[in-house]
């Protein structure tokens, strides 16, 4: 499993630039303190349970990315940062419950690598799609339209769900 393994350093690491390029365009280099604060952060709590560590780390590259948007960094860098973080935390959840399973999935453990990875690229690709259309596009709509269409997609969710339980 040679991608996963380096997934999630790489995507992490862009993750990194990413803010420190925002923040460092802003002129707030403080950020040069903090990104190496949460490595060693991880370094002394590597052993302890992965998944709160990495939660841990994902909820403070989110944090910085808010802060960000806050003092008015660039959305773009943000976003793309914090997908990259999300990367990384899932594909190092992905990679500790396959070694944990049973022998079952360590026999085809490349091809439900390779379809982790694609899915993941999907899901994250669609999210970055709509929320960098989301900071381009400004529709205005009247209350009742945006209730009707919320209705719609609510009951348009429901019966989609529905057809996948049958």
């Amino acid at each position: 499993m040679r991608t996963t393994r380096f997934t999630p350093w790489i995507s992490a690491l862009l993750s990194a630039t990413c803010l420190i390029i925002g923040f460092g365009l802003g002129r707030y280099w403080e950020i040069l303190f903090i990104i190496p604060a949460i490595i060693v952060y991880w370094y002394f709590t590597r052993k302890t349970s992965l998944e709160f560590v990495l939660s841990i780390l994902l909820v403070s590259y989110i944090i910085l990315a808010v802060l960000g948007l806050l003092i008015q960094l660039s959305p773009y860098l943000m976003m793309i940062g914090c997908s990259l973080a999300l990367i990384s935390w899932e594909s190092t959840l992905f990679s500790t419950k396959v070694s944990d399973a049973s022998g079952l999935f360590r026999q085809n453990s490349q091809s439900l690598e390779t379809l982790h990875i694609r899915d993941l690229l999907i899901v994250i690709s669609i999210g970055l799609l709509l929320g960098l259309m989301g900071l381009n596009f400004s529709l205005h709509l009247p209350f009742g339209v945006v209730a009707i269409l919320a209705l719609l997609a609510i009951c348009g969710f429901y019966r989609g769900l529905r057809f996948l339980i049958k």
